[in-house]
């Protein structure tokens, strides 16, 4: 992302703890899973794995373990209520 904005790793840090509150990784966590929560949510048949792989996520049971912390709930939780 530093290289993208043309600026150093530091520079980029600083600059999001400064207008978000947060660092780059967070952030662009924060971002995936917000997208996997809208995916799962609009459509509970898409498989929550290919959902997780799609949104950024290498790591299945990390994956369920942030969304958990985030939105209360398991991944598969949020797609069976779509079903439902």
């Amino acid at each position: 992302m530093a290289r993208a904005a043309g600026v150093g790793v530091r520079r980029l840090q600083e600059e999001f703890r400064r207008r978000l509150g947060t660092g780059p990784a967070t952030a662009l966590r924060e971002v995936r899973l917000a997208r996997a929560h809208r995916v799962l949510v609009e459509d509970g048949h898409a498989p929550v794995s290919d959902v997780a792989y799609a949104c950024g996520f290498g790591h299945l049971g990390r994956f369920a373990h942030d969304y958990r912390d985030r939105y209360g709930e398991l991944p598969s939780e949020t797609a069976r209520r779509r079903r439902g």
